[in-house]
Parts: C-alpha cells; sequence; structure tokens
C-alpha cells in the first residue's frame, strides 16, 4: 500500500469537525489501515475577550484537512459523504491528485523545512549586506546590525522612505549578498 498526502477542501471553520467525523466514520468502516494521519495545521492567536487575553488556535489553512492515505474508492465514497466535504484536486480521470512532497514538506511540517544550517550563523558578521529573501520586506537590501545567534535571528537595517529602520529577521528570511 502506497500512502500520499491529500488535500480536502472543507466548509471554512468547520475544519476540525471535518476532521473529527472522518475519523469517526474510519472507524465504523474499519478503513483504518487505509489512512494514516489526518492534520489541521493549527496556529495560536491571542484573542481579548472580556478584557482578557485569551489564546485560540485558529486553522493556518482555512477550509483544508490534509490526509495521508492509501486511496481506495471506498474510502474516496466515505470522505465525499461527510457533512462539510468541498472537493478534492482531480486528474483528467477524476482520481485525487497528491500533494507534491515539496508542498507536504512546507505546508505540514514547516519546521522541518525551515532548518537553519547552525554554521550559517557562524558566517554572519555585523556590517555584513544582506537581502530579504521572505517576508513583507522581500528585496529590500539592509546592512545587520545585531546578530542573536540563541535565537537564529539578525537585526538588519533598512531603509523604508529614506530613514534606516532596524528589522529583527529569522536566518531564513535573509541571504548574503
Amino acid at each position: 500500500m502506497e500512502f500520499k498526502w491529500y488535500s480536502i477542501r472543507v466548509t471554512a471553520n468547520k475544519e476540525i469537525k471535518f476532521k473529527t467525523a472522518l475519523e469517526e466514520e474510519i472507524k465504523i468502516n474499519n478503513l483504518q489501515e487505509l489512512v494514516k494521519q489526518i492534520v489541521v495545521p493549527l496556529t495560536k492567536i491571542v484573542q481579548i475577550k472580556d478584557n482578557k487575553k485569551v489564546m485560540k488556535d485558529k486553522p493556518m489553512f482555512p477550509g483544508f484537512v490534509f490526509v495521508e492515505m492509501a486511496l481506495s474508492d471506498r474510502l474516496l465514497d466515505l470522505i465525499r459523504k461527510i457533512p462539510g466535504y468541498r472537493g478534492m484536486i482531480l486528474d483528467s480521470k477524476k482520481r485525487p491528485v497528491p500533494m507534491r512532497e515539496s508542498d507536504v514538506a512546507r505546508i505540514l511540517f514547516p519546521s522541518q523545512s525551515e532548518q537553519i544550517d547552525e554554521s550559517a550563523i557562524t558566517r554572519l558578521y555585523v556590517g555584513d549586506k544582506v537581502k530579504i529573501i521572505e517576508g513583507p520586506l522581500v528585496n529590500f537590501i539592509g546592512e545587520i546590525s545585531e546578530i542573536y545567534p540563541e535565537k537564529k535571528k539578525v537585526k538588519v537595517n533598512i531603509k523604508i522612505f529614506g530613514r534606516k529602520t532596524p528589522v529583527e529577521l529569522s536566518l531564513f528570511q535573509i541571504e548574503k549578498i
């Protein structure tokens, strides 16, 4: 049996409910050997309720549930019948298309795909010119003013509207030029 990752489009804000219903249906229909894992990537957000800060989980990809499974017609029929199902990416034969390994690593396991080479921090020095390659300030060029090896971050001075502005960035967001 070959297990691959598939993305399932579901009703937004119902991802957890869909995941729970899918897990229950798999158990009821005795299809556990066809599914390795079902994932709804979550991120923590802070909300203020009644003048108190409350931590809440929010889906990183609203409207999507990711499943590592061995494809079968019986399992697909089961998935399609669960309330909240909206679709999957299909090929010309109307069969679900698995996710690319690079997408799986980036979406489901970001901490592993963003592993930072330990020696990268030792190759950077205060005063080095760097280009920002990720985030809202992409393509800005600046100069390293501080290095935080324990946090794997650097402080870079970039020019915004003609003024030097310090910005703290992770090592994977910059490249030395």
